[in-house]
């Protein structure tokens, strides 16, 4: 009988779970730095998004720092697929730009 070797490459978190656990890590982040009446969300109109009693938001994108690729290059197809959905959520009406700040964090755990 052959025995399963462990081995590193089968350690790896997958890139979905680790975004999401970027995601949860940037809000408990902005939870901490919140204003009395804001709320914060994960994966409702961004990655994080912040909400405040005035109507504003803080729409949050967050890119991994784990590839040797630059997640805000020019190149980025990543970034520029971040840049039509708030194009499109602005011209759907989910997201009024007069007032979203929108953010993009290349972030690590």
């Amino acid at each position: 009988m052959k025995k399963n070797r462990l081995s590193l490459s089968n350690t790896h978190v997958p890139d979905k779970v680790y975004a999401y656990m970027i995601q949860s890590h940037h809000m408990l982040y902005e939870l901490l730095n919140c204003e009395k009446g804001d709320s914060v969300s994960v994966e409702v109109f961004d990655d994080v998004g912040v909400e405040h009693p005035d109507g504003s938001r803080d729409a949050i994108q967050l890119k991994s720092a784990l590839s040797n690729r630059n997640p805000v290059s020019n190149k980025a197809i990543d970034l520029w697929k971040t840049m039509y959905n708030w194009m499109l959520s602005a011209e759907t009406g989910e997201l009024d730009p007069e007032n979203t700040k929108y953010e993009t964090m290349k972030k690590s755990l």
